[in-house]
């Protein structure tokens, strides 16, 4: 499963270490706000 995740700058990192803590890899960071706001990539391999 991938999901974008956009956050306030000021959550950035909060809300990634977040998505780590429930398992998640991070890809594709964007940590340079445009117009207020950050996001990067959750990445989850799906169990069978």
């Amino acid at each position: 499963m991938r999901i974008r995740v956009t956050t306030r700058a000021d959550l950035f990192e909060e809300r990634k270490q977040q998505h780590i803590e429930r398992g998640y890899q991070i890809e594709d960071e964007r940590p340079m706000p445009v117009n207020g706001l950050c996001s990067f990539i959750a990445v989850r391999e799906e169990s069978a």
